[in-house]
């Protein structure tokens, strides 16, 4: 079952009082069912994206310093199922969850929650179902995902995004087996992200030994 598209906002904020003066810190924003969006100081940190989509994904992600320019592509032309940042077993028991052609299996968020919101972090709680394109759920996942606010140092703006997962059997007699790749020379991640080419024409920049 997806979750229901619904118009209902929930907005947390955590403020800051700095010389007198009082300034957002963090806020999460849950657009129950739809989405959730994280900011720092007032600007977009990232999207978290489970809806109406056949898997949840962040996108777009910003360093969170007000630029326009996001750090994630989702459904570029060669790949359609790369939406951001995203996790996503290979096969489970054999059937294909990454890709969604021709048979669009789906991970479908049934509940979500926003524990708390502090000036350093940002963390939910959800439970998925990944289901058959008949329906059917072969596999429950508790997923806990946590944002730090970002941290400057040297110059560099950078913050962490920690996915923290489990995963049982919908039935406990079942056995359920979890693969990146049925080859072994497979190179599917569980965990990926998709970047423009200025991300990876900078990561695939010569660089000088140390």
């Amino acid at each position: 079952m997806i979750a229901p598209v619904s118009t209902e906002i929930q907005s947390i904020l955590v403020e800051r009082s700095s010389s007198g003066k009082v300034q957002r810190n963090v806020e999460a924003n849950l657009h129950v069912g739809n989405d959730l969006t994280i900011r720092h100081e007032g600007h977009v940190l990232a999207l978290y994206r489970f809806g109406d989509v056949p898997k949840p994904f962040f996108h777009p992600i910003f360093l969170g310093d007000g630029t326009d320019s996001p750090l994630t592509l989702a459904s570029p032309h060669d790949h359609l199922h790369h939406r951001g940042l995203w996790f996503c077993w290979k096969f489970v028991n054999g059937h294909n969850f990454w890709e969604e052609k021709p048979v669009c299996h789906r991970v479908a968020t049934r509940y979500l929650h926003v524990d708390y919101v502090t000036a350093e972090a940002v963390r939910w709680t959800s439970d998925l179902d990944w289901q058959f394109v008949t329906g059917e759920t072969l596999l429950d996942e508790h997923r806990v995902l946590t944002i730090g606010a970002p941290e400057i140092d040297g110059g560099h703006r950078d913050f962490a995004i920690d996915f923290d997962l489990t995963f049982r059997p919908t039935c406990w007699w079942s056995e359920i087996f979890l693969s990146r790749s049925m080859r072994k020379d497979g190179n599917f991640n569980t965990s990926a992200a998709r970047g423009p080419d200025r991300l990876r024409e900078y990561f695939q920049r010569p660089r000088p030994r140390l």
